[in-house]
């Protein structure tokens, strides 16, 4: 610095503005009894910390953040007026302790009212209408979670009911219905196709052609295991065949014509 700055900053600062403005600047300094800090994390750092290590979905508190924020590493405050405020914070009723309205914690109690666009304990640039809109957002958040939670549970519900209700239909059909292994089968006797792949699914309904073990459907003995039956509707697409041909390959494709099918997959009808 040379001496024509020398001069100027002594000139400035023996000024009757630059004292006026130092003596109040002193006095406000005097009325603080506890320092700002917002410890070496910071106030939105140091809140994600505590919400990771705190067990439970507990909301982290601006007071609780406050107190960790002006202590030291092993745990004392970092002044004996923070540590007054502490334990004033400590006292307050355990609803204003645990509540995220800045208008009524633990933290307004203590410090009284906020300065104009400020909030303690919140770190820099956060203001109330800030804060406000942001935690009302957080309660927006929170509602739909739970909403899409409870229409998840509901869906569970709907879906383990109707599959009860299916089983008990098909438990229902398979008690009126009757195995045709048992008995004398007359011919043109309606019955049901159950799938040879998925037990008690009913794939077609049709007649009973012939159950004659040396009868042939398309110039092929039909054989102990299998029954010659009429195709008439088909009630599940793309099932295979037991024999398939070069003209049928789906039970789709024997609608109107016969097939072979095995026995123990046929029930007849009431």
């Amino acid at each position: 610095m040379d001496q024509n700055q020398w001069d100027l900053f002594v000139k400035r600062t023996l000024s009757p503005t630059f004292q006026e403005k130092n003596a109040r600047f002193r006095a406000m300094r005097v009325k603080q009894d506890h320092i700002h800090t917002m410890s070496q994390r910071g106030y939105a750092r140091l809140t994600h910390i505590m919400e990771k290590t705190t067990q439970g979905d507990t909301k982290i508190t601006r007071s609780q953040v406050w107190i960790e924020g002006h202590k030291k590493k092993n745990g004392k405050p970092i002044t004996q007026a923070a540590g007054e405020k502490m334990k004033q914070i400590q006292e307050c009723p355990t609803k204003s302790q645990n509540t995220t309205n800045i208008a009524d914690d633990a933290i307004s109690l203590v410090f009284g009212k906020e300065a104009r666009g400020t909030v303690c304990g919140m770190g820099f640039g956060v203001t109330p209408s800030k804060f406000g809109a942001y935690v009302q957002q957080n309660s927006t958040v929170k509602q739909l979670q739970d909403m899409v939670h409870n229409l998840q549970q509901e869906m569970q519900e709907m879906k383990s009911m109707f599959l009860q209700s299916m089983r008990q239909q098909n438990q229902q059909e398979q008690s009126n219905l009757k195995n045709v292994s048992c008995g004398d089968i007359c011919a043109n006797s309606k019955c049901k196709l159950l799938n040879w792949s998925v037990d008690g699914l009913v794939v077609a309904k049709g007649r009973i052609a012939s159950t004659d073990p040396n009868t042939k459907v398309h110039h092929i003995v039909l054989g102990r295991s299998c029954w010659k039956v009429w195709v008439d509707k088909v009630l599940v697409e793309k099932v295979d065949l037991i024999r398939p041909n070069d003209e049928m390959q789906f039970l789709d494709d024997a609608i109107g014509s016969t097939a072979a099918w095995l026995s123990k997959f046929v029930v007849l009808c009431d």
